[in-house]
């Protein structure tokens, strides 16, 4: 297609180029025409001339005249035919050359949920400069023809109107948002908008700095986006929804790269004015947008357009908790807004197939690939609170499932519980989420991680994200209990992104020497090898100290009851031998249950005591004051610590917790 609307231009424009000599030769008959009368008008009425001569100099530029008239009548309506056909032709052209403008606007809709698109912007640039160039030469020559034809002046007014308004249904779409700004706006923060217009050549005449349009930002909310589709397109519009600071700046022609552009660097929103909130309707529901509008004149200042574009819907937040549903709204609006719609108007009820869709397409855009079909089942049961759904493709998902309404014994909805997975793996565990090599097994329940591993190895285990905590992941492993006699499947407490942030999740299962294979068979270290942190000698500071490393640890699975041997790490004479997984937790389940990792700190070169809350430590110890003597005085250091009961100096011993 791209290359027919690039052949036919050029023909229109051939076109063009013919009719612009034809008028030369047009004109040149008609001052012939001239000629030939003036000289009529000058024949000599005396008798110094004998009335033979007179008749026949008479008779040849009479002849000359009207063989003149003939070709110039011809000619002129050649023509006037050829400037219809160029009308018409071009008329058929607009819609094919918008098509490619309004395909970008869509394009970055679904961009805004991840989906890659293909801007092509500067080749609609050439078409839509190419289409207007057509237009302006056209109007010109109709302008011309209209001085030196009266009789055809009608004709060629009528035209110059249709040409006009083509003209101005160019300017007006073809004035875009190519840069959006963010589509959750958070009140009082800077932030970037490029407003660009696609005739940009057509203008760069008048874009100095003196004269070149000032574009205007302005933020709408919902009724007044509406009012907007109805206003007339013959005026700017003065509405707004909040004060924008920075809000002018000036459509310039950039001749480097070639574009008109408006670049709107600093946008700050001050304040924003909501509308009144109804039923369960909240503040991160409602959508606003940016308008932008100018003034834009051609032809000389002879057309005058209003321009006026919007943005993607956004959603404004004040702090920094109100995202994730933000997130939603937006998502929600992105994937399913059709492009012809009343603002903001979406549907309510979609088919699972385009929110699996959706989901999968967002999740590549963070982390690097999509979900597989597996995923996607699991997603379709959580979403649906279903999991003995038959092909669900085309079964209605509404909007209240997806992110009103929480799940089933939880105090969070379906997008809330995803949207904290994707920030999750996008943030701490992009790298072990890769199509050529994914480690995390992700979404997968507690009955199917039970059933993949009971039948495999000792130490097998598989990593999948909490369904009961929000942003985190856990290890499930098979083992046998304190007793040997009876093999299960233990989940460990969720790591959080704070979690991993102190410590990655590849050295968690590193500390962990009881895991022992990826599922279904990897060896873990060749699993996750590449991504352990290397331990290295490390001499004490200029203060003295040696710097610690953290270290997870499950006391019933350490060799020896004790902490797991790093041959790199420095050892204090401490005893560091932490209480029994009896002591702590009581006998092991005799069924699939949730172990707390303890994480210790054991002297070694990879992070400080600057990272360790002794704060949340503290909240974490079980001590009873009636333990403790009432004269301190005379107790030594080993008695203390023998009497922290749960606590050992070099790690926290956490509450066991079901997920």
């Amino acid at each position: 297609m791209d290359r027919r609307i690039a052949e036919r231009l050029m023909e229109l424009q051939n076109l063009t180029d013919h009719l612009t000599a034809k008028r030369n030769e047009l004109i040149s008959h008609y001052e012939n025409i001239v000629y030939l009368t003036n000289r009529i008008d000058e024949l000599p009425k005396t008798s110094s001339i004998s009335m033979i001569k007179f008749q026949k100099q008479k008779e040849i530029l009479f002849n000359n005249l009207n063989e003149v008239k003939m070709t110039y009548q011809q000619k002129g309506e050649y023509w006037t035919s050829r400037c219809r056909d160029l009308i018409n032709s071009t008329t058929v052209m607009l819609p094919e050359v918008l098509e490619n403008v309004d395909t970008f606007r869509y394009e970055q809709q679904i961009a805004g949920n991840g989906a890659p698109v293909e801007n092509n912007l500067e080749q609609v640039q050439s078409w839509c400069e190419t289409l207007g160039g057509i237009w302006l030469n056209l109007r010109h020559e109709l302008t011309l023809m209209a001085t030196y034809f009266p009789p055809w002046e009608g004709d060629f007014n009528n035209m110059r109107r249709d040409v006009d308004n083509m003209v101005g249904q160019l300017v007006k779409r073809t004035f875009i948002v190519e840069k959006q700004p963010p589509q959750v706006l958070k009140t009082n923060t800077r932030f970037p908008s490029t407003v660009r217009s696609l005739i940009g050549g057509l203008l760069s005449s008048n874009t100095t700095i003196h004269h070149s349009p000032i574009v205007r930002a302005s933020i709408l909310n919902e009724s007044q986006a509406r009012m907007l589709m109805q206003s007339q397109d013959n005026t700017l519009v003065d509405l707004t929804s909040g004060a924008i600071l920075n809000r002018e700046s000036n459509l310039q022609w950039q001749p480097t790269t070639k574009q008109s552009i408006a670049n709107f660097r600093t946008l700050i929103l001050k304040k924003i004015n909501r509308t009144e909130k109804k039923g369960t309707e909240s503040v991160t529901d409602e959508k606003f947008a940016l308008l932008f509008q100018a003034v834009i004149k051609l032809a000389a200042g002879e057309l005058v357009f209003y321009v006026k574009t919007l943005s993607l819907p956004l959603v404004v937040i004040v702090h920094g908790n109100q995202e994730n549903h933000a997130w939603a709204t937006v998502t929600w609006d992105n994937a399913f807004a059709s492009p012809d719609r009343t603002p903001f108007v979406v549907p309510d009820k979609v088919p699972w197939a385009r929110v699996g869709q959706v989901l999968s397409t967002k999740f590549g855009a963070f982390v690097g690939c999509e979900l597989a079909t597996e995923d996607l089942n699991f997603l379709a049961g959580k979403a649906f609170r279903d999991w003995n759904l038959p092909e669900c493709d085309q079964i209605y998902l509404s909007w209240a499932q997806f992110a009103k309404e929480p799940l089933p014994d939880r105090n969070f909805t379906f997008w809330e519980w995803f949207y904290s997975i994707l920030k999750l793996t996008r943030e701490h565990l992009k790298d072990l989420w890769r199509p050529d090599n994914r480690l995390i097994y992700g979404f997968i329940g507690r009955k199917q991680t039970e059933d993949a591993l009971m039948d495999k190895p000792d130490g097998t285990f598989l990593l999948r994200y909490s369904e009961t905590e929000l942003g985190c992941i856990t290890i499930a492993y098979k083992a046998e209990n304190r007793t040997g006699d009876l093999k299960s499947v233990y989940m460990i407490k969720p790591f959080s992104q704070k979690d991993i942030q102190i410590r990655s999740l590849p050295d968690r299962i590193n500390d962990l020497k009881h895991l022992k294979y990826l599922y279904p068979e990897i060896p873990k270290d060749q699993a996750f090898g590449k991504f352990y942190e290397p331990l290295r000698d490390v001499e004490p500071t200029a203060e003295g100290y040696i710097p610690p490393v953290l270290v997870t640890h499950i006391p019933e699975w350490a060799p020896g009851g004790g902490i797991d041997s790093y041959p790199s790490t420095p050892h204090s004479n401490i005893n560091t031998q932490s209480p029994s997984m009896n002591e702590i937790y009581g006998d092991p389940p005799s069924s699939v249950g949730s172990l707390s990792s303890d994480v210790r700190l054991n002297v070694g070169p990879m992070t400080s005591f600057q990272d360790v809350d002794f704060f949340n430590i503290m909240d974490d110890v079980d001590y009873d004051m009636d333990d403790l003597p009432a004269d301190l005085s005379g107790v030594g250091l080993n008695e203390l610590l023998g009497n922290t009961n749960g606590f050992n100096c070099f790690g926290t011993t956490q509450e066991a917790k079901h997920e």
